[in-house]
């Protein structure tokens, strides 16, 4: 997209600069100007392909980008639930572990045992 615009840029830099001299033959003024309109078609030909080309790829690299977006938060997503997962497991084990180690269970031990 930068190199289309440096193109634009010149192409137009090089017509409003170009010769404005006094001319005595009108002949080689038209030939200089035909020749220049000549250039700027062949510059705009040249753009338009390149632009057409760059919006033809658009869509693809949007979805592209989605579908990174959408599997880096379900990675993140899988990370977060595995963690909770085993800080969970781990403590019911040592809850569950601390009952086992009481004779008498009660609900003023259990919540105890909890609390803590």
């Amino acid at each position: 997209m930068c190199c289309l615009m440096c193109c634009l840029v010149l192409l137009t830099v090089k017509i409003a600069i170009a010769d404005q001299g006094y001319h005595p033959d009108t002949t080689q003024l038209r030939w200089q100007l035909d020749q220049q309109l000549r250039e700027a078609r062949t510059g705009i030909s040249v753009l338009d392909q390149h632009l057409d080309q760059q919006l033809a790829s658009l869509p693809g690299k949007i979805a592209a980008t989605a579908n990174d977006i959408m599997e880096a938060r379900q990675e993140a997503n899988h990370v977060s639930a595995t963690v909770t997962t085993t800080v969970a497991l781990g403590r019911i084990l040592r809850t569950t572990g601390a009952l086992l180690n009481t004779v008498t269970i009660t609900t003023a031990t259990v919540l105890g045992i909890i609390g803590n």
